[in-house]
């Protein structure tokens, strides 16, 4: 089979190279699928170029370790062959998931995974379509747990809103009623307005921090300040919750969350994202119609390396999806 492999960290269209593998064989529990689309992530791009550093301590610090040499972890495919004592598929099931927990290797025509880390596709959907949701779509979903309670009228702001996560936050929050702010760069300012964003700001020339405006709850994608520069930005009972984003200003968000919340009445949270939980009910509040919009591509296969250096120039909007059908035509997007 095709598959993507790095034994270096550097330049993903200098160090990514497509080799034919091995054909894996499903153990007990396992599946077979043969995958017909998948995404690239902000690990990926990471676990390829070996940035930020500290996720070396992870990978491997010199080199990247066997195990993380096939990057790629979410998927839409087909079972081919199911191992023993599979129960919940079977050969010719549509499925879809972010299978980080169990390992990677998407970015591959085939991979074994354990029928747990999968879930079922709806049959409606195309495999473009659906593979935007496991990962980013969870996140935005998690990470907005707590603002269905919020009345109409009620502002979020989303930082870094130009991607995957950001339009699902946005999808998901409109249809509550709340008022929505984007921040990213001037490039994604009419993207994010389709996507659903009243206001939009461009990072580089507004500091929204420093704007005196006071949002109800505010979602992270970047976290690039530390958590006390958030906090001028919320209103007085306000949440603030991060995805994602540079390491050590996640680390200094731990470390101050407990210290800050015993004197005030403001709230942080850090999401560790929960793979595929509650798939379903993130089925049931989007339409394939709702994730046009999302889906930067598809990419065909071959151009896995030069797509994640876009990916790494944060010059993408929405999800870059890679799709195995070699045909961009299939979602209606290019």
């Amino acid at each position: 089979m095709k598959a993507f492999v790095f034994q270096t960290y550097g330049n993903p269209e200098k160090v990514l190279v497509q080799q034919e593998v091995p054909m894996p064989t499903p153990a007990a529990n396992e599946v077979l699928v043969k995958i017909e689309a998948t995404c690239i992530n902000d690990y990926d791009y990471s676990m390829v170029t070996g940035k930020p550093v500290l996720y070396r301590l992870m990978y491997g610090w010199q080199r990247p370790k066997k195990k993380y040499q096939m990057p790629g972890m979410e998927l839409a495919g087909t079972v081919i062959k199911a191992g023993q004592g599979c129960t919940v598929f079977k050969v010719g099931d549509r499925v879809m998931g972010d299978i980080s927990v169990h390992r990677f290797g998407t970015f591959a025509t085939h991979i074994c995974v354990p029928e747990s880390a999968v879930k079922p596709m709806p049959d409606s959907w195309t495999f473009e379509e659906a593979v935007v949701l496991p990962h980013a779509g969870m996140l935005a979903h998690q990470g907005l747990d707590g603002v269905a309670c919020l009345k109409p009228g009620s502002k979020l702001l989303v930082n870094g809103a130009g991607g995957g996560v950001g339009f699902f936050a946005a999808l998901l929050s409109r249809q509550n009623g709340i008022e929505l702010t984007g921040v990213d760069t001037k490039d994604k300012q009419a993207w994010m307005k389709q996507a659903g964003y009243s206001h939009t700001l461009d990072y580089a020339q507004t500091d929204f921090t420093r704007t005196g405006e006071r949002y109800h709850f505010i979602l992270d994608c970047k976290t690039d300040r530390n958590p006390t520069r958030y906090l001028r930005a919320l209103h007085k009972n306000g949440t603030y919750v991060t995805v994602g984003g540079a390491p050590t200003k996640l680390i200094r968000l731990l470390l101050g969350k407990i210290w800050i919340e015993m004197f005030s009445t403001k709230r942080l949270r850090l999401v560790v994202l929960k793979p595929n939980y509650n798939l379903e009910m993130l089925l049931s509040k989007v339409t394939r119609k709702s994730i046009a919009p999302c889906i930067e591509g598809p990419y065909r296969f071959e151009e896995i390396p030069s797509a994640m250096q876009h990916f790494g120039l944060a010059k993408h909007k929405g999800k870059m999806v890679i799709s195995m059908q070699h045909d961009s035509r299939s979602t209606g997007n290019n």
